[in-house]
């Protein structure tokens, strides 16, 4: 049997498709994603928070959604402004029962979606960047804490 040389092993790697986004889970929502999304990192948990980074293979599009343990009636208005901040948006607009706003960094526009699920003490944060109307699966999320699932802004 030949062996393969080295190289030609590693670009044969490299031209292996990257497998596809599976359905995620986490202990708030699932989702599923198409198959041409990919999972960057996570979902992962630090403290109070549970993160998930994902993205188009053609690097086209990226979101990523964080959950966060409420404690205060203020959270989600101080989330939702410290997010703005951060992205370089103008204040966040309450409207659809969330607050919401659009920013452009580096060229690349995007949005921000910040919600409360007060009962459950949850807030869930969205940001979405690049071709943004490829992730509309998002708005289709599934989870026990109804408050959570964002509308599209």
């Amino acid at each position: 049997m030949k062996r393969l040389p080295l190289l030609a092993l590693l670009l044969l790697c490299l031209a292996l498709p990257t497998p596809a986004a599976a359905a995620v889970t986490t202990k708030h929502y699932s989702l599923d994603p198409p198959d041409d999304w990919v999972m960057i990192k996570g979902p992962s948990r630090e403290r109070d928070a549970t993160f998930l980074h994902l993205g188009t293979r053609d690097h086209s599009c990226s979101a990523s959604i964080t959950t966060y343990e409420s404690r205060s009636p203020s959270d989600v208005q101080d989330l939702a402004k410290d997010t703005a901040r951060s992205l370089g948006a103008g204040p966040p607009a309450k409207a659809k029962g969330q607050y919401q706003g659009k920013f452009t960094q580096k060229g690349v526009k995007g949005y921000f979606v910040v919600r409360e699920d007060p009962k459950a003490k949850l807030l869930l944060r969205l940001i979405v960047s690049g071709e943004t109307r490829k992730a509309d699966f998002l708005f289709r999320m599934r989870s026990p804490h109804k408050a959570l699932i964002p509308a599209k802004p």
